[in-house]
């Protein structure tokens, strides 16, 4: 099994699970979510009519102490039992090792016939621990969920990267071509995570006539991405940038009536738009403050440019740099913090979290 490459990892393991089904034991470890995301898809995918049980850090730790024993037992109904212990599940602290660790040790010197345990972390795993050879010994599968690397080499073009090179062949596989200059085009505008990218190829896949799938270039792709599409939270983002309180405002208005699209193309209801919104405005103040810091320790526009990846729309960035100042940008990034807050703890409406963001960002009374 391939332990470096997370994709070349992941397509191998479909193989394997195709031909060989579940092995007793699956880590996956490594802090890219992506990768993580679809090794747990295609667990599940296999489990068939396994007993399927997943533990995460919400469960009480009176439960993780029966883990042990549920290691040993089969299922009720007798067709087997998955056991999925999710990232956020605490493993060890401070002294002793917490009851997780001793059961799954125990489990993976003997594995349980019928019974199958995978293990997310979300940190790197020393090869020399005694989970990971635990893991080797019973049988089991290791699968690193690291991060593309996504800076070129000294010299090279800023699209001969991992990263692109990924995206590159993600395309390909939903019949897309995109050129270099598009691929590097779609990561400056998204950015670096694999889900969003994705995603987006996701969506360009459904939507692009089929006589432009051929070759999806540069300019195909600003008409989808680019400042004055329909996209509207990039155009949101610049006006809070900017400080342009109307044009914020209409922007969010516009937003929450309708202007975003789901994968499938069909409207995002209000508090979808209103995440991806968050998520798009939280990238763009978080990458001008960026910019601001590395402005204030001495670093040229030239270095801030390359060390942010900033290779296209670059005077719309500096001109959100220059009109933002260092305090503006921290209250900006405060208020989004209290809309994100708002929206996954209270029964508030997404259009008024939406308003309410904006007059604190950038509102007369804010």
């Amino acid at each position: 099994m391939a332990r470096d490459n997370p994709q070349s990892a992941i397509d191998q393991f479909r193989t394997r699970l195709e031909r060989q089904g579940l092995p007793p034991a699956v880590l996956v470890h490594g802090p890219e979510p992506h990768f993580r995301g679809q090794a747990l898809k295609l667990v599940l995918a296999a489990a068939g009519e396994l007993e399927v049980e997943q533990l995460d850090g919400a469960v009480e730790p009176s439960r993780v102490e029966r883990l042990g024993s549920d290691l040993r037992t089969a299922s009720l109904f007798g067709a087997g039992k998955l056991v999925v212990l999710r990232e956020s599940l605490p493993w060890s602290g401070r002294g002793a090792p917490l009851p997780l660790e001793r059961p799954v040790l125990s489990f993976l010197e003997k594995p349980t016939p019928g019974i199958h345990l995978v293990m997310l972390r979300a940190g790197k795993v020393d090869g020399r621990s005694r989970l990971v050879k635990a893991v080797e010994r019973c049988g089991g599968i290791l699968l690193p969920s690291r991060r593309l690397y996504a800076t070129p080499f000294p010299g090279r073009p800023p699209w001969q990267t991992e990263l692109h090179a990924w995206l590159g062949d993600q395309a390909r596989r939903r019949g897309l071509r995109v050129d270099p200059q598009g691929l590097d085009f779609i990561i400056t505008v998204l950015g670096r995570a694999p889900g969003e990218l994705v995603s987006f190829l996701d969506r360009l896949q459904v939507h692009l006539p089929a006589a432009a799938k051929g070759r999806v270039s540069t300019e195909v792709l600003e008409g989808v991405l680019g400042h004055g599409g329909q996209s509207t939270q990039f155009e949101l983002a610049t006006a809070l940038l900017q400080g342009d309180f109307p044009a914020a405002l209409a922007r969010a208005r516009s937003i929450m009536a309708g202007g975003l699209q789901d994968q499938a193309g069909r409207p995002m209801d209000p508090a979808g738009a209103l995440l991806v919104t968050l998520g798009w405005i939280h990238r763009s103040v978080a990458q001008c403050h960026r910019g601001r810091l590395l402005l204030a320790a001495g670093s040229t526009r030239a270095e801030v440019e390359q060390e942010l990846g900033v290779r296209y729309f670059k005077e719309r960035f500096w001109a959100e740099v220059d009109a933002s100042s260092r305090e503006r940008l921290e209250d900006m990034l405060e208020a989004l913090l209290r809309a994100d807050r708002l929206l996954k703890t209270a029964n508030e409406d997404p259009g008024r979290i939406l308003e309410n963001f904006v007059i604190e960002a950038v509102g007369p009374w804010g």
